[in-house]
């Protein structure tokens, strides 16, 4: 059986992939660099990928960049909706309280919280809208630093 540190080191080598991170400026805001390509890995990433309470078979499709995760106020601590699947080029909008809910990269993985500091998610700790666009397919899971225990995750599927 693997420790849970080869766990995360595993998970980390898989996700590195996904890292196709840049940024601009105003809200916060992600853009999947073009021309970086992914490893075989993620093939079996794409395919196996149930984290953080999704699964890309039962994940919302939301198409456009109508996207919308609300989180905080009258939805507690919980993403809503929790898991989407979009597709490449369209954005999600991530709109609530980011002091009261810090959201970052990473997933939670055998009941502690592993943050992927190559996510191309964005860190957020204030404000309240932070925008994520991916160029290319992959899955992005994220959580709340503050109540990720109470559940506060979720996953974005770009296909």
């Amino acid at each position: 059986m693997h420790s849970l540190s080869g766990r995360v080191v595993i998970f980390l080598a898989l996700l590195s992939a996904l890292a196709f991170a840049g940024c601009d400026g105003g809200a916060a805001s992600v853009r999947a660099r073009e021309g970086d390509e992914p490893s075989a890995g993620l093939a079996v990433l794409r395919q196996t990928a149930a984290m953080n309470g999704c699964d890309p078979v039962t994940a919302q499709v939301i198409t456009g960049d109508n996207v919308t995760i609300e989180f905080g106020a009258g939805n507690g601590e919980r993403y809503r909706p929790r898991c989407v699947t979009i597709g490449v080029g369209e954005a999600v909008h991530f709109k609530g309280d980011f002091a009261r809910h810090p959201m970052t990269g990473g997933a939670v993985l055998d009941g502690e919280a592993v943050r992927d500091p190559l996510s191309p998610l964005p860190f957020v700790s204030a404000g309240t809208e932070a925008v994520f666009r991916a160029d290319r397919p992959g899955v992005y899971p994220f959580y709340c630093q503050s109540h990720w225990i109470l559940g506060m995750n979720g996953v974005v599927y770009v296909r």
